[in-house]
This record gives C-alpha cells, sequence and structure tokens, in this order.
C-alpha cells in the first residue's frame, strides 16, 4: 500500500551509501550500501517517490563532485509543492566551524580538504529553494573516524546541532534526524543487515512500527519520539553494545506534518494453514527477569557475588534466593483459587520444592520455575505457566485475580509437515507486503517473528514446534483471551484460540 503525503507536487530523493572508500585508512562502514539500498526501496514504495526521481550513490557513485555540484543541481530544480528526501550513511565529523560527510575519495590525512559542507551542499540550497517540504535523515555520528575493530559509523568530532536548528527553523514543513546524540556512536548488527537506527527508520517508513505512529499517521514528532525510545531499548535488549545511542529529531517551526499514513489493519491477509495450531493444548506464560544482585538474600557484605558465567551451581543458587518468594506466591494462589472458586482445600493441591512448585485445580494448574537465565549469566529468571482446563466461559470474571503475577502470552504446539520452515517463512514475508505487519527471521536457531501493524506478536520456534502469542497490552489468561479475538490477530488465528481449555 503506497503511503498518502497529501502533496500536489513530485517527489524525489537522493540517497547515499559509502560503505568502503578508495583510499586506504578509511575505515569501511557496515551495513551502509544495504541501508541506502534499503531506503531508496521504502521511498519508492512507501512515499510515493518514483523510481526516475530517486540518485543512489554508493561508494564510488558518492564523489566530492556529485555532492558538491550534482546535489545542489537536484534541490535548485525543486518546486514550492514537491517533496524532498535526503539520506545519508557513512561516515561524518565537524571541522572548521561546518557540519561534513565524507565522500568515495576522502583521504584521512586531509579531512577538511576533501570532505564535503553539509550547509554548502544540501542545507543552504534548501533554504533557498522553492520547496517547503524535506526530510533529511543522516546514520553517521561517532568519536573516532579509524577503527576496524568497531562496527560504528564514526567521525572525529561531534557534528554541531546548532546549525541543523538554524535549517528546520527557516523551513516550512522540514525535519532533520540523526541516529544518535553528541559524542556517542551510531551502532551497525550483523544479524539485522542493517544500521541499527536505519533498521527501525525503514520499517516506520513502511508502516511496519504501530509505535511510530500517533492516531494511525507517522508524523515528524512521532517518528521522532519512535527512533528516540525504540533505539537504546533494542540495544539494550538485544545486543551486548554498552555505549549509549540516543537518535534525536528536529521539526520545524511551523509545526507537525505527516509523512505517511499508517496501513489498516484490515489490509493484511495471511495464509497460515501450512502449520495446524492445536490451541486445546495451549497455556498460558509469562517469563520475569531480575539480576542477582536484587534479590533479596543477596548480600555483599556476606561476599556475594554476581555469576559471570552459567552453570548448575548458580542455577541452585538462584532458586535458593528466589525459594521464600516463590513459597508465598503458591500460598496466595492456593488462597485466592480457594475463595475465587468456591473450592474445599481437598480440591485444591499445592506443591512446592526449592524455588519451583505448582498449584492444580479442576479448572486449573499453574507451576512457577525459577533458576539462572541463560541468555545473561548475572540475572534470573522465574517463569510462571496457567493450563486451563475448562473452557474460558466456564470460569467467573475475577478468575485473573487468583495469580498475583499476570500472565502476558499465551503458547501454542502446532503440527506441520515435513519442510515446513520456508512455506511458513514465505507466508509471514507475504504479510510483511501487504502492509500488515513486521517479519523477522534468526535462520541460525530457526526462529521467525510477525510483529502485526495493531501491535501483536507472534513468536515461531520451528524446531520445537510452537507458537507464542503476545497481544499487546495484554494481561491475565482472560486478557489474553479477550486479545485474540480482536481485528487481524482474529483473522490470522481463525477460530481455533476459542478451544483454549477444551483439553
Amino acid at each position: 500500500m503506497k503511503g498518502k503525503t497529501g502533496m500536489l507536487g513530485k517527489a524525489y530523493g537522493v540517497v547515499i551509501g559509502v560503505e568502503n572508500y578508495s583510499i586506504s585508512g578509511m575505515s569501511p562502514v557496515l551495513c551502509a550500501h544495504a541501508d541506502a539500498k534499503a531506503f531508496a526501496d521504502a521511498i519508492t514504495d512507501n512515499l510515493g517517490v518514483p523510481k526516475a526521481n530517486v540518485s543512489l550513490w554508493l561508494d564510488d557513485a558518492a564523489t566530492r563532485t556529485n555532492l558538491e555540484i550534482e546535489l545542489p543541481l537536484i534541490v535548485d530544480k525543486l518546486n514550492e509543492e514537491d517533496r524532498f528526501y535526503f539520506y545519508y550513511a557513512g561516515h561524518g565529523l565537524y571541522c572548521a566551524g561546518a557540519n561534513r560527510l565524507t565522500a568515495w575519495d576522502t583521504h584521512p590525512q586531509h579531512l577538511h580538504e576533501t570532505t564535503v559542507d553539509l550547509e554548502a551542499i544540501l542545507l543552504k540550497p534548501l533554504r533557498s529553494s522553492p520547496c517547503k517540504s524535506s526530510l533529511v535523515f543522516v546514520d553517521a555520528c561517532a568519536d573516532k573516524i579509524v577503527d576496524l575493530a568497531t562496527s560504528s559509523r564514526d567521525i572525529t568530532s561531534d557534528m554541531d546541532e546548532k546549525q541543523f536548528r538554524e535549517f528546520v527553523q527557516n523551513v516550512e514543513h522540514v525535519a532533520a534526524f540523526f541516529a544518535c546524540s553528541k559524542g556517542e556512536k551510531s551502532h551497525s548488527f550483523k544479524s539485522l543487515g542493517h544500521g541499527i537506527w536505519s533498521y527501525h527508520l525503514l520499517h516506520a517508513l513502511k508502516g511496519l512500527e504501530p509505535k511510530a505512529a500517533k492516531k494511525g499517521f507517522v508524523t515528524g514528532h512521532s517518528l521522532s519520539n519512535f527512533l528516540k525510545l525504540s533505539i537504546p531499548q533494542y540495544i539494550r535488549e538485544n545486543t551486548k553494545i554498552t555505549k549509549h545511542q540516543t537518535p534525536y529529531g528536529l521539526v520545524g517551526s511551523s509545526g507537525d506534518f505527516l509523512i505517511r499514513e499508517m496501513p489498516r489493519a484490515e489490509s493484511a491477509t495471511a495464509d497460515l494453514t501450512v502449520i495446524s495450531p492445536d490451541f486445546s493444548a495451549a497455556h498460558f506464560e509469562a517469563i520475569e527477569t531480575r539480576s542477582f544482585q536484587n534479590l533479596p538474600g543477596f548480600n555483599k557484605a556476606r561476599k556475594h557475588t554476581v555469576p559471570d558465567s552459567v552453570n548448575g551451581s548458580a542455577d541452585h543458587w538462584a532458586q535458593r534466593l528466589l525459594a521464600e518468594e516463590v513459597e508465598e506466591e503458591l500460598q496466595t494462589i492456593y488462597d485466592n483459587a480457594k475463595r475465587i472458586l468456591n473450592l474445599r482445600r481437598r480440591e485444591v493441591k499445592l506443591s512446592s520444592e526449592t524455588g519451583e512448585g505448582s498449584v492444580d485445580t479442576e479448572q486449573f494448574r499453574f507451576e512457577v520455575l525459577s533458576g539462572q537465565s541463560t541468555g545473561d549469566p548475572s540475572e534470573v529468571y522465574l517463569r510462571r505457566e496457567v493450563v486451563l482446563r475448562v473452557l474460558p466461559s466456564a470460569l467467573p470474571d475475577d478468575f485473573d485475580d487468583i495469580f498475583p503475577e499476570p500472565v502476558d502470552c499465551v503458547v501454542v504446539p502446532f503440527d506441520a509437515p515435513e519442510g515446513f520452515y520456508d512455506e511458513l517463512a514465505d507466508a509471514l514475508e507475504e504479510i510483511e507486503f501487504s502492509g500488515g505487519g513486521r517479519f523477522e527471521e534468526d535462520k541460525s536457531s530457526k526462529a521467525l517473528t510477525l510483529t502485526l501493524s495493531a501491535g501483536a506478536t507472534l513468536f515461531f520456534d520451528t524446531l520445537n514446534r510452537t507458537m507464542t502469542i503476545t497481544p499487546p497490552a495484554a494481561s491475565g489468561c482472560l486478557g489474553v483471551l479477550e486479545a485474540l479475538s480482536r481485528n487481524s490477530l482474529a483473522k490470522l488465528l481463525g477460530s481455533g484460540s476459542l478451544n483454549i481449555g477444551a483439553r
């Protein structure tokens, strides 16, 4: 689905990716080609820019001649109702009083003479142009320019924000977006195949990020807020990068403006018939992680130390530290089940060991497990699971009040024929291309993830043949079930989800 820009003029784009340099001594910029190519595709497929109007300059096409002469000529041809997009991935710097971008033929020993002045080639021409609508994206910020051991998009010194603020304050509908703040680096992540900032930017421009929109529209402010929050969160939760990266955006003084309309959720059609989910065998789940040092029994005075490797001793220690808390939670569930379900003590069975246990009734089974996290040796986990033994219609409205810690997802086993992986991946990718969500594939673990436009996430563990469904902002068994019946998620799952508890 094409994004609606609301503009009557034409749209143009200049997209630059300098990954390799002609002069030895300049470090390559990981994924700059992939980022630039994907950005060019995003503005043609989603923002109404004709391919003929996109100048894509990679490496030897991104010479100083093209940047200093051809780029201003392109801007000079813009009309008042036109829209212009500029994207750059590569090294950047601030020197001699100007923000500068590197070109393919930049020399590391003569940076001032062989880089281009961003004010002269882009910002000043845009201010002088009749064009009143432009978006500038720069993925080039860091500390040092040559460091072959890193995957950051480095610069010799921090770019000057003042220059960009003056630019956006003097053009009606304009915004400038940057991959990181002063003193930080813009990181690439090999498993994404993109720079982390550019990856999230691309998904937002494609309409695949509900959090990047406000009331169904991606605007200058909503995009800036989304990138500012999502990049640090992604780095914190998915990488071992310890340095901060905080993107920022500057929106013109005339106010917010439309970038694109989000695709309607109803447009997402899906065919997941290659798998056969068994909702009757599903269970609800929540996994909580905490740091060892934040547990009540952890005491530095007693020479307790945070584990730095995954091992059996640390796992047992985690269970001992959590034992009292788990025991109290099980007792609370036992008491609540008797009260809310009107059960006698013989109808509720409580079992517990160190750091784990269960509560069983005719209506449900609750189980909690604990131990050392295998993903981070410095953390512990608490895994809570609820299995329904009756249909949801047989449960009272306050059923979820039984559990002091609510579940937030449902895990559904599925059957599938041999060799189903590619067919399932293709089906999920088709949903993404139809504008219904964002598809991610981890080939090493054979895991597939689909994030629907409405915010729900479907995670497919194809090796163990389970599908984990996490609706947005859903809490408790009945809350998750209610969310499964909504909009595009209901269309995707069909009526099978109503069979949870039938077994």
